[in-house]
């Protein structure tokens, strides 16, 4: 454990990555495909579920056209997700805190692939990745937490990140930071 007694978990989508731009090219590019209304300032929303909900809620045709829905998705995912750049001073903080002799996790609503290449392409040395092919809810969740814990191997643990992840974390008793 590092100095400060902790291990951490660090959310991949807007704590250590700026994923606000691909994801929005993503969406868009999707909806407008499938002639679904696309808003910007809805895209939290369109992150907080799964695919097949949001398909479901937004798409007024056949859901039959689901899987061509998700083949253009992933399609735009790959042209965009090369652009992706670390939160400024985040690299260095994840790698600070494992010089410390701190465990650091990643928990993202990515494939692991994707957050494992990211983390290469930038230096960025982890414990272990937790995405979305670990996650049997498709979105992160109080499972992904307790797995990625789990992985760390010890306790305590601080979770660093925003939103919903951030309230589960509190819920289950972690030390949290943005």
């Amino acid at each position: 454990m590092g100095a400060d007694g902790m291990n951490y978990i660090v959310e991949f989508e807007g704590t250590l990555a700026d994923t606000d731009g691909c994801f929005a090219s993503v969406f868009s590019e999707a909806f407008s495909q499938f002639k679904m209304p696309f808003d910007e300032g809805k895209l939290r929303e369109y992150l907080s579920v799964p695919l097949d909900v949001l398909f479901a809620r937004c798409y007024t045709g056949c859901t039959c056209k689901f899987r061509d829905f998700v083949t253009f998705f992933i399609g735009s995912f790959d042209r965009h997700f090369p652009g992706v750049e670390p939160v400024p001073g985040m690299a260095e903080r994840v790698n600070g805190l494992r010089r410390e002799g701190c465990r650091v996790a990643v928990i993202s609503g990515c494939y692991e692939m994707y957050v494992r290449s990211f983390l290469q392409n930038y230096s960025i040395g982890v414990d272990c990745v937790v995405g979305l092919d670990r996650m049997p809810s498709g979105i992160p969740d109080a499972d992904a937490l307790r797995l990625c814990t789990d992985e760390l191997g010890s306790d305590p643990v601080c979770f660093v990140g925003r939103g919903r992840l951030k309230a589960i974390a509190e819920e289950l008793g972690m030390r949290t930071e943005e």
